[in-house]
């Protein structure tokens, strides 16, 4: 199964077809919570941050080739969560949540969804960036809580999200791997969880990149690809070869 092309299109046109069966790409939900956000072009007040996540995810799923609908902001209150999570649930195969999944006072998707019935699959990965990652089903849909830092955010989609929307499409998706040698060594303080990092590649080679964690946005725009550290792996000495994913 995949993407049929114009070759195929010929190819089937010749073959006297007229219609053929086809899987429809989901309709992708996407909500952002959070009472300190605000939208790009909004005016910032006192201890607020304008919203990335919304429309990165929006770009992410568009570059998937799904429609997708935007549900926008949604402040920190349990009941309006659930209600934009019901109405997400019936409009979308797929539903994709920003930020409230931790275990803060204001982190509301848990119990949201739980309070519509739905059926929360896990909880937690031992995953960096990405731990608090939810994974559920309500009302047949399918739903992500994703964390509200953006580098975890986007590193969920490209290894979690994106596969799934791509089975739901009947494709078998294989991320672009290319090979390249480790410019210098790696060392890690904890090596509990596996680890996928922001890398730059030039001419064959891995650059690590000055990272400052999950929230450090930018780092996004400067890599090309993802490393991944295994669990149990806390030293990557130079020149090795690894895969890198690219992004």
């Amino acid at each position: 199964p995949g993407v049929i092309r114009p070759q195929e299109v010929g190819v089937l046109a010749s073959l006297g077809l007229k219609q053929i069966r086809v899987a429809v790409p989901p309709p992708v939900g996407v909500i952002t919570t959070g009472s300190e956000l605000r939208e790009p072009g909004e005016p910032l007040g006192f201890g607020q941050i304008y919203n990335s996540n919304g429309l990165q995810l929006c770009a992410q799923t568009k570059a998937v080739n799904c429609p997708f609908k935007y549900y926008g902001i949604i402040e920190d209150n349990r009941e309006a969560l659930a209600r934009a999570i019901e109405r997400g649930s019936k409009e979308c195969r797929v539903l994709l949540l920003s930020g409230g999944v931790s275990m803060g006072e204001y982190d509301f998707v848990p119990a949201s969804i739980t309070d519509l019935g739905g059926e929360i699959i896990f909880h937690k990965l031992a995953i960096k960036p990405g731990k608090p990652t939810l994974f559920a089903e309500n009302n047949g849909s399918y739903i992500f809580g994703l964390p509200g830092n953006p580098v975890s955010t986007f590193v969920i989609f490209e290894i979690l999200v994106k596969p799934l929307l791509y089975r739901l499409m009947g494709i078998h998706h294989q991320p672009s791997i290319i090979k390249a040698f480790l410019s210098v060594p790696i060392k890690r303080r904890s090596s509990d969880r596996v680890e996928y990092r922001p890398v730059k590649v030039e001419g064959g080679e891995i650059y690590l990149l000055a990272y400052h964690g999950s929230s450090h946005i930018n780092i996004l725009a400067e890599a090309n690809g993802l490393i991944r550290i295994d669990q149990g792996i806390d030293t990557i000495r130079e020149g090795e070869t690894l895969n890198v994913r690219q992004i």
